[in-house]
């Protein structure tokens, strides 16, 4: 299994229901729906479970749980779209000027942490 916490979750902290069924209480902490991408990735195994996701909140709860869940290539996928979610937003309100100095700004922020990995 790709995620160790899931894998500890779904062998040792679950209840079952009367009718069989596996019941595991989020306790109202979790977003259906970010959730649900979680479970498409796990799956599919395919990051393209993410392309469509163009609300804040809903990306920002697939990087919680995919943090969580210790989905570290997920994470990454996410961290990268929710870059490009801020860029387009910030491109619709400022009219360009705003995306490029993100832009700008994230790229310098990624070339330093390369140079210093050498």
């Amino acid at each position: 299994m790709k995620s160790p916490f899931l894998k500890n979750l779904f062998l040792h902290k679950r209840t079952e229901s009367p009718d069989g069924k596996i019941v595991i209480d989020f306790k109202n902490e979790v977003l259906y729906e970010g959730f649900k991408r979680i479970v498409d990735y796990l799956y599919l195994d395919d990051l393209r479970v993410i392309d469509d996701v163009e609300e804040t909140r809903e990306m920002l709860e697939i990087i919680k749980l995919a943090k969580q869940y210790q989905l570290d290539s997920l994470f990454k996928a996410c961290e990268s779209r929710l870059k490009d979610l801020l860029a387009i937003y910030f491109d619709q309100q400022s009219g360009g000027i705003l995306a490029t100095t993100f832009r700008q700004a994230t790229k310098a922020k990624e070339e330093g942490k390369q140079s210093k990995n050498y």
